[in-house]
């Protein structure tokens, strides 16, 4: 059986909701020293809810990493904000049973006035990083590196193979995350998500998103998106991204996963009718065995 895992921090104004809305889920909630009641919400959500209480806020991957040390099965990583339903849940279970090569699956996420977030995205570059984060993207040149980096709702239609999505909902196949390690500890607060589909595409497992999932996400914008250094989300999301290059070196130059490449290129030819011819066979071998070369 399928286990979420929600970890939070100072999230007293969605906990309530989101447990609400996982009825008929185990869930463990990891909470990361919350002040603002966000506990005593999370134990009166709903009976039978696993409470993890930790001191100190080690971070979201180090929250999650203790979580899956607790359960067998394969995985429904929420964050607090976020509103499921169990038909998009039940979508992304059977998705999983029967596709045994994908190592996760991701829904599509919406604002709560239905319009599309942009959750689904290609591997990070120095470039498509300086159009999201400065002047830069308001130029031509960025404004077409970001219509690449970020899949639009025509991309979305049907499922498909895609590079990575961010962890607001993460269907996590236990095999595959195992394999791999977990989430990367290093990795305070965003980018692990990055992190964990490349680690997972280097490994042979494929990445997929399954449209027929549709959640709202009470996604708010921060100086993420900013060069601002004075802020502390700035300061460290930028580490994130230092620590994602030192880890993917070869993302700095455009090197991805080559199993990610190929299976991408796979479902363009048979989307456009056309028939799939690779010179390699590596699209088609089994998760878990040699891994396949990362370009890094």
């Amino acid at each position: 059986m399928t286990t979420a895992i929600v970890v939070t921090h100072n999230s007293s104004a969605w906990i309530r909701r989101c447990i609400a809305a996982l009825d008929g889920i185990p869930v463990i909630v990891v909470d990361n020293a919350s002040t603002d009641g966000t506990v005593s919400l999370a134990e009166d959500a709903r009976p039978g809810v696993h409470l993890i209480r930790r001191k100190v806020n080690g971070g979201f991957a180090v929250a999650v990493n203790q979580a899956l040390a607790r359960t067998e099965g394969d995985v429904l990583l929420v964050n607090p904000d976020v509103i499921v339903d169990r038909d998009g849940v039940a979508s992304l279970e059977r998705y999983l049973a029967a596709y045994p090569h994908v190592g996760v699956v991701v829904p599509v996420l919406q604002y709560p006035d239905g319009r599309l977030q942009e959750s689904i995205r290609t591997f990070p570059s120095p470039l498509t990083l300086l159009a999201r984060r400065s002047p830069f993207g308001r130029t031509a040149l960025g404004r077409r590196l970001l219509h690449v980096h970020i899949l639009q709702a025509a991309d979305l239609t049907k499922s498909r193979p895609i590079e990575w999505a961010i962890g607001a909902v993460l269907m996590l196949r236990r095999e595959a995350v195992s394999q791999v390690g977990g989430f990367d500890e290093g990795f305070f607060l965003y980018g692990e998500d990055v992190d964990l589909c490349h680690r997972l595409w280097s490994a042979d497992w494929e990445v997929h998103v399954e449209p027929g999932a549709a959640f709202e996400h009470e996604y708010v914008r921060s100086s993420r998106r900013t060069l601002d250094v004075r802020s502390r989300t700035t300061r460290l999301h930028w580490a994130s991204i230092l620590r994602l290059f030192w880890r993917h070196p070869g993302l700095l130059v455009g090197r991805k996963p080559r199993r990610s490449t190929l299976a991408i290129e796979r479902w363009r030819d048979t989307i456009g009718g056309r028939a799939t011819s690779l010179s390699d066979d590596s699209a088609d071998r089994q998760p878990g065995s040699t891994p396949s070369d990362d370009g890094t």
